[in-house]
């Protein structure tokens, strides 16, 4: 049995001797499958690779979340003046000019002026969406600051692509301040009628006055009242003369004494004509009627 046992190993073909019909003895089987190959070595141990994909997946999606991307911020400063500028009056202080910076602040993160900014040429060619959807994702990434009792609002825009965050400063900076030219416009305009009406008022008063001055002038005779003026103060105070004389010759009468009165003279026609604006003209029509004799015969 023993002899029979080395005989038939001393016959088998040694490793890499060929044998038709098969492969060489002692190599690997020909067309053998990579996959069963695997499905052999995970044969029963499936559960555990099913939890470690699981595992090691959650870590790597947590990683990807919590690692942040790199981000690019672009920064831009918009100067608010105090001063409120006046037409015909001088430039005065603002009051409560805090209020209103903070109420420019909300005006520059506002839905209204971000899709007005999205409409610009400079956010379009930055390639974003423009449409109302959008809005919401561009305020998300805008902050709007201003250090307290400052004339700065300061305006910050971070993204993850590099050139969109300078371009979405630009562009609300220039919704601002078409925006403010806007405004500004319409205030001028609104004092521009103002100032129509009152100079439309002031003219109206002006017409009124000339026409009162018009009529004086054909009721006296003189364009210039100040002449008739002068007149009636000298009528008034030869009036107050008289009536002190007459006052003193009452009273030396009421004492027995001889009253003194001064001798009355003679005023002459020119004296006359000064005193009393229609002598002085009836003076100045005889002149022109008779000659310069007159003024001397009179």
């Amino acid at each position: 049995m023993s002899q029979d046992i080395q005989l038939s190993s001393m016959n088998l073909p040694s490793s890499g001797e060929y044998i038709p019909g098969g492969g060489s003895a002692g190599g690997p089987p020909a067309n053998q499958n990579p996959l069963g190959k695997l499905h052999k070595l995970l044969r029963g141990r499936y559960p555990i690779v099913i939890v470690l994909a699981l595992i090691f997946g959650a870590i790597g999606g947590a990683a990807g979340w919590i690692i942040p991307k790199q981000q690019y911020m672009a920064t831009g400063q918009i100067e608010l003046s105090p001063l409120i500028r006046q037409l015909s009056d001088a430039d005065r202080i603002m009051p409560m000019f805090n209020q209103y910076v903070g109420v420019q602040m909300q005006v520059l993160q506002s839905p209204r002026l971000i899709q007005q900014a999205m409409s610009t040429q400079t956010w379009k060619d930055s390639g974003k969406p423009t449409s109302a959807d959008y809005s919401g994702y561009f305020a998300s990434n805008l902050v709007i600051d201003s250090p307290k009792n400052s004339q700065l609002i300061t305006i910050s825009y971070t993204d993850n692509d590099q050139k969109t965050p300078s371009m979405a400063v630009s562009a609300l900076i220039q919704a601002y301040i078409s925006r403010q030219n806007d405004t500004e416009a319409n205030d001028i305009k609104e004092k521009q009628a103002k100032y129509e009406s009152r100079r439309s008022v002031a003219q109206g008063n002006i017409n009124l006055r000339q026409a009162e001055i018009q009529t004086l002038t054909l009721k006296f005779g003189v364009p210039d009242l100040k002449v008739l003026q002068d007149t009636t103060m000298n009528q008034m105070t030869a009036l107050q003369n008289q009536i002190d004389q007459q006052q003193m010759t009452y009273d030396a009468l009421l004492q027995g004494k001889t009253p003194t009165t001064k001798p009355a003279t003679r005023i002459t026609p020119e004296q006359l004509a000064n005193q009393n604006m229609f002598v002085h003209l009836l003076v100045d029509l005889a002149c022109l009627a008779l000659g310069p004799r007159v003024r001397s015969t009179g």
